[in-house]
């Protein structure tokens, strides 16, 4: 039953990730794109706004009525593009698919089958308290279930779908909505053609079944990114709540005189200065943010050598020589 739902979990994972004209962030390395596509669409059109919202308690408090209506129209639309089912491999890294030539190590599940592996799932999850007293959970998505993420995103999309139905295209030519799991982000070009009050208003309260219900989020912070409006155009950085000038407040990585190899510790820092360089959109944010992320391997005891030639190899890489600006302000304040 256990490798079961595994399996079946992570069909729907990836049906989810398959759904057309829905509000769906695939992966968070995603969002430089979408920031990318708001300024093309809407930078010409207004003045961009945006809303920063959560779906409140999105697991808990999904309605269970929606679940199997979205499915099973999401699942009508895969066969209309002439998909009969999900090909599941035995790897987890591996990806699923739709299509394959693969003959050994992966298994052909039909959608039928998948519904009816979610549905039980969605009426029968048990659970067992510190007693050893079995409950029946009777409302939300199940808890702790594989199907969980796979069928609370495609759920979602199916509602983002029935809204977005509702709208005149005139409306739809002047926003921008994503989701990552239940976090929503909202962008509008004010000009006078919409009533963007009005829109946000109807998005709130129609989108998505009671009871879930949209509440406000820190707005200049998106998953992973920190975004602000500059000449009516998204700029955006790497998030991070350590400042050079304030308190720290997380401390992230391994310290450097920690019993890890110099390989995996070097790499470390190359993958965050490589991520960080791809969330940055702006010399001026990517030179603030870059120093803010190398003060704290700095105070981890991270050599400056070893950050300097990251950074020298940054510069070569993206041909950005901001970076070199970066490696020279690291030294200086290094002796």
């Amino acid at each position: 039953m256990r490798r079961l739902f595994h399996m079946s979990g992570k069909a729907w994972h990836h049906i989810a990730m398959h759904l057309s004209d829905s509000l769906i962030i695939k992966h968070g390395g995603d969002l430089p794109k979408m920031y990318e596509h708001v300024n093309q669409k809407l930078g010409a059109k207004g003045d961009i706004t945006w809303e920063n919202m959560d779906i409140e308690g999105c697991f808990p408090n999904m309605p269970k009525e929606p679940v199997p209506l979205g499915l099973r129209d999401q699942i009508n639309a895969l066969k209309r593009k002439g998909y009969e089912g999900v090909y599941v491999p035995k790897k987890d890294k591996t990806p699923c698919e739709f299509t394959t030539k693969k003959r050994k190590g992966i298994t052909f599940m039909p959608f039928e089958t998948l519904m009816e592996i979610m549905e039980f799932a969605l009426h029968n999850t048990m659970i067992k308290d510190w007693n050893d007293n079995l409950w029946l959970q009777v409302q939300g998505i199940p808890m702790g279930d594989p199907h969980s993420p796979g069928i609370t995103i495609g759920t979602c999309a199916w509602m983002e779908k029935e809204w977005l139905n509702t709208l005149e295209q005139k409306v739809r030519d002047n926003f921008v909505a994503r989701r990552y799991m239940d976090d929503v982000i909202f962008f509008m070009a004010k000009n006078g053609e919409i009533d963007c009050d009005k829109l946000m208003n109807n998005f709130r309260e129609e989108c998505y079944w009671k009871p879930l219900s949209l509440t406000p989020a820190e707005q200049h912070v998106y998953l992973e990114t920190e975004l602000f409006k500059k000449d009516n155009t998204i700029v955006h950085s790497m998030k991070n709540n350590n400042k050079r000038d304030q308190e720290y407040k997380v401390w992230r990585y391994a310290h450097y005189y920690s019993a890890t190899s110099y390989q995996y510790k070097r790499q470390l820092v190359k993958a965050t200065l490589t991520k960080l360089h791809k969330l940055c959109n702006d010399d001026y944010l990517l030179y603030h943010s870059a120093l803010d992320k190398i003060q704290e391997f700095i105070l981890l005891r991270y050599p400056i050598p070893l950050i300097s030639t990251l950074c020298s190899l940054m510069a070569v890489r993206t041909r950005n020589v901001t970076w070199f600006k970066i490696r020279e302000t690291v030294h200086s304040k290094s002796h």
